[in-house]
């Protein structure tokens, strides 16, 4: 905390198993994480039999800074661990991935913001933060806050967020930018699995179409379970 720094030549901070009953907690306050080859937080698989698996929720608070230098800031190779990330007022830029299936679950509050991706992380939660997609993403459930931001790219591709369980809104925004043409026009995509509820603004970037003739219009979100969300 208070202005600290952690370098590692190849991950920051490198997470095994704990050898304590329930979680573990790690705070990461005013301060900065960077491993210098690979990612800022790496959570490795367990060592086998006898090993309690990794159970560990890392807290970012007060404008720290997470670095991976193959542009990771969190990498769970696990496939038995418990993860938790929250980050408070803190602003980062790189991906969470969740590779063999231990459970992932991020928050971002109080101001925080994330430009990057995620892969097969369990859930993600918005609450008056922004999250800016820099590739395709996926996440097992979405919940979209009052006062947050999902733009799911910045108008230089087009990428699509897979949400493999429920959306959940509370008048947060959703941001598309979409080539304005025919019903096959580019465009970001939300994708979801599961259920929708609640309510969430969408916003539309036109970003070069002249506008034309459309069937069915071009299609932003697609549910396939129950439809009970309102999309403004």
């Amino acid at each position: 905390q208070n202005g600290s720094t952690v370098i590692g030549a190849q991950n920051g901070i490198y997470a095994i198993d704990t050898d304590v009953g329930g979680a573990s907690e790690m705070n990461i306050d005013s301060s900065r994480v960077e491993g210098r080859t690979a990612a800022a937080i790496h959570v490795a698989p367990s060592r086998g039999a006898g090993y309690p698996p990794s159970n560990v929720v890392f807290n970012v608070r007060n404008n720290s800074q997470l670095v991976g230098g193959d542009g990771n800031l969190l990498s769970v190779e696990a496939s038995d661990a418990t993860i938790g990330l929250n980050v408070d007022n803190s602003r980062l830029t790189g991906n969470i991935i969740n590779t063999v299936g231990s459970t992932l679950d991020v928050a971002f509050r109080n101001g925080a913001s994330l430009i990057g991706t995620t892969r097969d992380i369990t859930s993600m939660s918005l609450d008056n933060a922004r999250w800016q997609m820099s590739g395709n993403s996926s996440t097992g459930s979405l919940s979209l806050g009052s006062g947050s931001e999902l733009a799911l790219g910045d108008g230089s591709a087009f990428h699509t967020l897979n949400v493999s369980g429920n959306f959940t809104g509370a008048d947060g925004t959703l941001l598309f930018n979409t080539v304005l043409a025919g019903d096959d026009a580019a465009t970001d995509k939300l994708v979801i699995g599961g259920d929708t509820s609640g309510t969430a603004n969408v916003r539309v970037n036109n970003v070069g179409g002249a506008g034309a003739q459309t069937v069915n219009g071009i299609e932003l979100i697609t549910v396939a379970g129950a439809s009970n969300g309102q999309f403004n």
